[in-house]
């Protein structure tokens, strides 16, 4: 009798608001960091941020990305969405 397949394990990640920083005075960019690796230590398996035209202000996706890389080591890091018209493809 043949096995029968086994499924994919689920993976949970987080969306970290990288915009609430920027307009809630309690919440700074230090507590953004914080979270991204406590996200880590909590299991999950990957961190997001976002990206908008329209929703701003926010931290820079890329850049806020860069920070939290060095803060975690094993989560995957993506962006939620990401606005690639208006970046230099350069970069």
């Amino acid at each position: 009798m043949a096995e029968a397949p086994h499924a994919a394990p689920i993976e949970f990640g987080v969306n970290l608001n990288n915009r609430e920083p920027l307009i809630a005075p309690d919440y700074d960019l230090a507590a953004l960091l914080d979270l991204s690796a406590r996200v880590e230590e909590l299991g999950f398996d990957s961190v997001w941020v976002g990206d908008s035209l329209f929703s701003k202000p926010r931290y820079e996706a890329m850049t806020l990305l860069s920070a939290i890389s060095q803060r975690t080591s094993r989560v995957r890091l993506g962006t939620a969405c990401l606005v690639s018209s208006m970046r230099n493809p350069a970069w």
